[in-house]
């Protein structure tokens, strides 16, 4: 039998082989057999199968997902994920590391809802605040990662990962507000030139300025001015827009 090996989450669970071996091959090929979808509750579940055979059931469907994860089969690992949550639905792990699966997959909505059932489950578990905290990373919400993060590394100071990740969201704010100043400087001699008259160069700024940030709805409304200066009607419009929105 192969050892038992450490997975991508952290955790360390039986290897498939192992397992598979201990059970019935007619429990292993119809694992649809452990998640009913047909009113049958936990407990007649646990009247069904053995605790012993569902925890298997879990620990290799957990296994399975690692596996691809590790080979880029995000969409596999959620469904493998997904049925062994439907056999252990009060795992704070599984929520965890299905998370990690949507966040790869890009699917982030889907992601904070684990992330969010993780810590609900779990709320002194370090780990979960990493999950919540990598996905407002990803969503552009670095304030928010920040928060949640340094919540994490309260409850693990000496969490590497978590550090790690709380290093990424500050320089990326860091960025951010370098990117911000830089765009009210072009935003200013906009302004100048467009006093001068002068409403091209002042448009190849704003240009420039909502490039850098382009969540500004000023910057719009500034060129939006500046086409109408030079009677580009068309293009005013889907500014005037864009400020609005």
């Amino acid at each position: 039998a192969s050892a038992a090996s450490p997975d991508v989450y952290g955790a360390v669970v039986p290897s498939a082989g192992d397992i598979l071996s201990e059970l019935p091959k007619s429990i292993y090929g119809g694992f649809d057999s452990l998640t009913m979808s047909n009113g049958v509750d936990d407990s007649e579940k646990m009247l069904l199968f053995p605790e012993s055979t569902i925890k298997a059931a879990v620990d290799t469907l957990k296994e399975v997902a690692i596996d691809d994860f590790k080979n880029e089969q995000y969409e596999r690992a959620v469904k493998h994920l997904t049925v062994a949550l439907s056999l252990d639905e009060k795992s704070h792990v599984l929520f965890s590391n299905r998370c990690t699966a949507y966040i790869a997959l890009e699917q982030y909505d889907k992601a904070m809802e684990d992330a969010d059932e993780c810590i609900r489950l779990q709320p002194n578990w370090a780990k979960g605040y990493l999950r919540r905290g990598s996905v407002f990373f990803r969503m552009g919400k670095l304030e928010m990662a920040e928060h949640v993060l340094k919540e994490g590394i309260e409850l693990d100071p000496t969490n590497d990962a978590l550090k790690k990740e709380l290093e990424a969201v500050m320089n990326a704010i860091a960025e951010k507000m370098a990117r911000q100043r830089e765009s009210l400087e072009c935003k200013e001699r906009a302004i100048e030139y467009f006093n001068e008259q002068n409403y091209k160069a002042s448009v190849d700024l704003l240009r420039k300025a909502i490039k850098l940030d382009p969540e500004n709805h000023i910057f719009y409304s500034n060129r939006a001015a500046a086409y109408m200066a030079l009677e580009q009607y068309d293009k005013a419009l889907a500014d005037a827009e864009d400020c609005i929105r």
